[in-house]
């Protein structure tokens, strides 16, 4: 028997009091199960659920499901009817929760060995509810390939965004799923600016092979790649370029009219975002260039070691 069989949808009816909030204004309660396909290409969608994109790839031998959102309901469900074959697995970008809360719905889980240890640590808005977290799990690395039968899903590992961050290439459809690793938002140095230039290199090294990106956020044209490249090579050449980053403080959620909290549909909630201080935090920079936003910090530009 399955684990998937043995494993319903878990109960969110004790959030019925939240309100999600979608992008037309409409309102629905967290614990009504919410889903939304957009094809992008042949047996290729993208699944609006809550929390970051989802995305579906159906091969004439086997479905792969990218990420799976944290909304209530089956996703897996969806995906089965939606391409009309099993989905048993489901493949993640990277741990963070909004990637990684339905993996319990499925056979098998894919992951980096890095994601493992934080692949089941609920934001605190999903507090009161248990997410099983002993789903089987498979570990792995740049190199694996899925084969779908029609087509193949390459396997990449970028890691700056989040450690062990895997994303997935298509060639046949020439779309690159990429987790939160290149957005149009913002790019946020996780380490050294030395090491995000050298994953923006390794973005730009595929664009042979892509014409675009799918990410947690949304879809974007490969172009991105170019335009961020750009902005990291100034700012190499002009380090103290950046403007000193303003204090962020986490707004709380505020009640609406009828006293539910009301969150919007995908976008990261306020309660959920961390609050503990960052020491290094006057050394983090915010440098703007022709649109694109790069975070980075002074004490962190080369690899290996820290200046400031």
């Amino acid at each position: 028997m399955h684990w998937y069989q043995n494993m319903p949808p878990i109960d969110f009816s004790t959030k019925h009091e939240v309100v999600i909030e979608d992008y037309d204004g409409t309102l629905r309660r967290m614990d009504e199960p919410y889903f939304k396909a957009t094809p992008l290409a042949e047996k290729t969608w993208q699944i609006l659920s809550d929390g970051d994109f989802s995305y579906l790839l159906a091969g004439t031998e086997r479905a792969l499901l990218i990420d799976g959102g944290y909304g209530c309901g089956s996703i897996r469900a969806f995906a089965e009817e939606l391409c009309g074959m099993p989905v048993p697995e489901i493949a993640n970008t990277h741990a963070h929760f909004d990637h990684t809360a339905s993996n319990y719905l499925f056979d098998k889980a894919y992951m980096s060995k890095e994601a493992y240890p934080a692949r089941c640590r609920p934001n605190r808005s999903f507090e009161g509810l248990d997410f099983p977290s002993d789903y089987p799990v498979e570990i792995i690395d740049e190199g694996y390939v899925f084969h779908l039968g029609d087509r193949d899903v390459e396997v990449f590992k970028f890691s700056d965004h989040s450690p062990g961050s895997l994303a997935f290439l298509d060639k046949k459809t020439r779309l690159f799923f990429s987790g939160d690793e290149m957005v149009a938002e913002n790019y946020r140095c996780r380490s050294s600016l030395e090491h995000s230039i050298a994953m923006v290199k390794k973005f730009k090294a595929l664009q042979p092979w892509y014409d675009t990106l799918c990410t947690g956020p949304g879809i974007f044209p490969a172009g991105l790649v170019d335009e961020y490249l750009e902005a990291f090579e100034y700012l190499y050449h002009h380090e103290d370029a950046g403007e000193p980053m303003l204090p962020a403080f986490p707004a709380s959620p505020l009640p609406d009219g009828q006293h539910r909290v009301t969150f919007i549909r995908r976008l990261a909630r306020p309660c959920d975002l961390g609050s503990r201080p960052d020491p290094d935090f006057d050394k983090k920079r915010e440098f703007r260039y022709k649109g694109r936003v790069i975070e980075y910090w002074m004490n962190k530009l080369h690899e290996g070691g820290t200046n400031g």
